[in-house]
């Protein structure tokens, strides 16, 4: 089989008129290597080495031969045929690329010495700007891994001098700048600055400059880092580097004194940027309530040492902010607000009653709850021993809770599990208390209140409620493994429980994503079928994602039909584009033709960009196919080629079009569109279409009359593709056409190829 495949593949080479371009030529070979079918491809290219024992471009293919090699784990074989290449083509572009293979061989086994030889013997031949900077900078890499560092320093100094120009500059002048700051860091500055100035990619760029502001920040440079910051923000705004330094750039502005550029970017990104990072928020919040104290927006100032100081009363920062907020409101001229803050910081062991007790003063004044909050701080502060110490703690809290003010609260209610630990009320105040944290959006805070309350009274009435907020809050934390493991205590605990549907969702979703798929699905299937039975968006999002497992389980029939009734939901609206092309082409292999169109409408409703346009029409031009609408299909496909984006579906659209063509006889028109779609499917990963392309212009050739045209492209589809259904066919074709064209014997040898390749065909059972 195999020499009648490569005798096919000189025939269809053989024919001028079917010219293929020099790559193509080794197509077969490298179409392997670049699917990474490595065994394969080593027996092809050392086919076309026997074949080719002379061609120039033997050293392109023989090295290819050691990559192959290496991806198959055979190092010994790949380092011998790298050596090939490198004593074999001297000074050529794969000879220094053999050496640079070998040399990560040498590394890989451990003999560095000999790495460092075989890399500098390589810088005494002639290599090109861009191979001796490669060179160079493997060798300055080779140092820097031995510790080497002066050695390492002169290979990357050698880049930046010798061959200055090429592309390896700039990531030698950042190596070369993380050794040099290691010491006095004299050259750090101008060597970031050169990295930054020529990049060898947007992110070389954006990490270049991040290291020159962080280099800069620790100098205590402030103006250098903020300049260095400002151009990462503006330079490359998309990269993951700006959303990391905008806290350093801020801090590097407040520390120049360019206080009002400081406050923009916090309050342009502020505690936004730390989401999920508690500390991070609090620092933002610090920093901006400093800026707005500096530009004398006192009143500003003051709400937001409160916001932090009611986010998290006792930090780090809390007695600091605490003074620099009464500090602004005695700006203000609010000076008994200024002492009811100050006054907290008298006694730290005192301060959480202190305050309470100016507060509650301050509420007195203003005929709110001032009685009941002076009443219980009194009552506390006087009679701390006494048995309604407790009650007056828990309703102080309560009120606090009735209030708003979350924090306050739950700081109370937590005061009264440590005070009075045996107090009736010590399970519903830690219950009350996560609740709390809960509300205030401190998820961290309340999974942890939730945790006390199950440890201590895991026999309380609170525990079914508890163990549900802890799960809903450490799956809201992506504290997966945790999370699980609730979900499950509470269905083991309570296997009725009025949280069952939740439970089972929500255990289906973070077995999912820990890709125990086959456990998702039936966690998702008891969803659908719990009592009581759940809402409809619960179920509905139930049925999505069991739809998603089983896609991803491979059970497309069970997953189309769920997604399909889901289309008329709006569960709808959480179908991405490729979900709905997924879903239309199924529904257009299994015929199942007005499902398909349900589905590849709401695609065109959703298209926004050209790809997605084209891919919308390609699919309903499908669609009408095969509803036998031709004449509608070939409008929808003319609405693919109107749009002017180079896509897959722009390559399909025009091979239905010429299928079109072929079916209303016009075989001129055919092979035209037949053309067009096999140029625009011109890469590998669009070989199927371009194939297919191949076979229509071999028909459409055929209906000409051209039999010697027709054979060629039939034959092209053989060699190029291996399909059970298409290939045979064109192998029948060519054998037929071949015998019109008064070429028996090779007639008689694509005969033999389609007997020998699929003797089951249909095909291969036709005289």
């Amino acid at each position: 089989m195999k020499q009648a495949f490569i005798y096919l593949l000189f025939i269809c080479v053989s024919f001028s008129a079917f010219a293929l371009s020099e790559g193509e030529q080794l197509q077969f070979a490298d179409g392997l290597y670049s699917r990474g079918m490595w065994e394969m491809a080593l027996k092809e290219y050392q086919a076309y080495l026997t074949q080719n024992p002379q061609n120039a471009s033997n050293d392109v293919v023989m090295y290819r031969m050691g990559e192959c090699y290496r991806s198959l784990g055979r190092t010994a074989e790949a380092d011998q045929t790298y050596q090939k290449v490198f004593d074999g083509f001297a000074e050529g572009e794969f000879h220094y690329r053999a050496g640079l293979r070998r040399a990560e061989l040498l590394e890989q086994g451990g003999k560095h010495e000999e790495q460092i030889q075989l890399l500098s013997s390589m810088l005494k031949g002639s290599p090109t700007s861009e191979m001796g900077a490669a060179c160079q900078f493997a060798l300055g890499v080779a140092y820097e891994k031995q510790t080497k560092l002066d050695e390492a320093a002169k290979a990357y100094d050698a880049v930046l001098t010798k061959y200055a120009g090429t592309q390896l500059v700039p990531y030698a002048a950042l190596a070369l700048a993380g050794i040099d700051r290691r010491g006095e860091g004299k050259r750090a500055v101008l060597l970031y600055g050169l990295a930054a100035s020529a990049p060898g990619s947007p992110r070389m760029g954006a990490e270049a400059l991040f290291q020159l502001g962080d280099f800069c920040y620790s100098r205590k440079d402030y103006e250098a880092a903020a300049q260095a910051y400002e151009k990462l923000a503006t330079q490359y705004p998309k990269d993951e580097r700006v959303a990391q330094s905008r806290l350093q750039q801020a801090w590097s502005l407040y520390n120049a004194k360019r206080y009002a550029e400081a406050l923009k970017i916090c309050g342009g990104e502020g505690s936004a940027a730390s989401a999920g990072d508690n500390g991070k928020a609090q620092e933002w919040l610090y920093l901006k309530a400093n800026c707005l104290r500096q530009v004398m927006k006192n009143e500003e100032a003051a709400e937001t040492y409160a916001e932090l100081l009611k986010t998290n009363p006792t930090g780090d920062m809390a007695s600091t902010a605490a003074y620099e907020r009464a500090l602004a409101l005695f700006k203000l001229g609010r000076f008994q607000a200024a002492l009811d803050q100050a006054r907290g910081l008298v006694t730290v062991d005192r301060v959480k009653r202190d305050v309470c007790w100016l507060l509650a003063e301050s509420s007195a004044a203003l005929n709110d709850d001032a009685g009941a909050v002076q009443y219980y701080r009194m009552l506390l502060d006087q009679y701390p021993d006494s048995l309604l110490a407790g009650d007056a703690l828990y309703r102080l809290a309560h009120l606090q809770q009735k209030k708003g003010e979350l924090l306050q609260a739950a700081e109370l209610f937590g005061r009264l599990a440590t005070d009075f630990p045996k107090h009736e009320l010590v399970a519903q105040a830690i219950f009350a208390q996560a609740s709390c944290f809960g509300m205030a959006k401190k998820p961290e805070l309340a999974v942890a209140a939730y945790a006390r309350l199950l440890e201590k009274f895991p026999q309380s009435r609170f525990v079914e409620d508890a163990l549900y907020q802890k799960a809903i809050s450490e799956t809201y934390l992506r504290r997966d493994a945790q999370a699980l493991e609730t979900w499950r205590e509470l269905l083991a605990k309570f296997p009725a429980t009025k949280y069952l549907a939740d439970a089972r969702f929500w255990t289906g979703v973070l077995l999912e994503e820990t890709a125990k798929l086959e456990e998702s699905e039936a966690a998702f299937r008891l969803v659908l079928t719990s009592v009581p039975v759940p809402s409809d968006d619960l179920r509905q999002r139930a049925s999505f994602r069991l739809a998603l497992v089983l896609q991803r389980r491979q059970k497309p029939d069970e997953a189309a039909p769920i997604l399909q009734q889901l289309i008329g939901t709006p569960q709808r609206d959480k179908f991405p584009p490729e979900l709905l092309e997924w879903l239309g082409d199924y529904q257009l292999k299994k015929r199942e033709f007005a499902k398909a169109s349900e589905v590849i409408d709401l695609l065109q409703g959703q298209a926004k960009s050209d790809n997605w346009k084209q891919t919308a029409w390609c699919l309903k031009g499908k669609v009408l196919m095969g509803l036998g609408k031709n004449d509608e299909a070939r409008q929808a496909f003319e609405r693919v080629t109107g749009i002017d984006f180079k896509s897959q579906a722009l390559a399909e659209a025009w091979l239905k079009l010429g299928e079109l063509s072929l079916a209303g006889n016009d075989a001129d028109k055919a092979r035209r569109a037949f053309e067009e779609s096999a140029t625009l499917a011109g890469t590998d990963l669009l070989l199927s279409i371009r194939v297919q392309a191949y076979a229509g212009i071999g028909r459409a050739l055929k209906i000409k009359g051209d039999h010697e045209g027709a054979a060629r492209h039939f034959l092209s589809v053989a060699v190029l593709f291996d399909d059970p259904d298409l290939v045979p066919a064109c192998l029948y074709e060519a054998a037929v056409e071949s015998t019109a064209a008064g070429h028996a014997a090779d007639a008689e040898k694509a005969k033999k190829e389609l007997l020998e390749r699929y003797p089951d065909s249909d095909w291969a059972k036709k005289k």
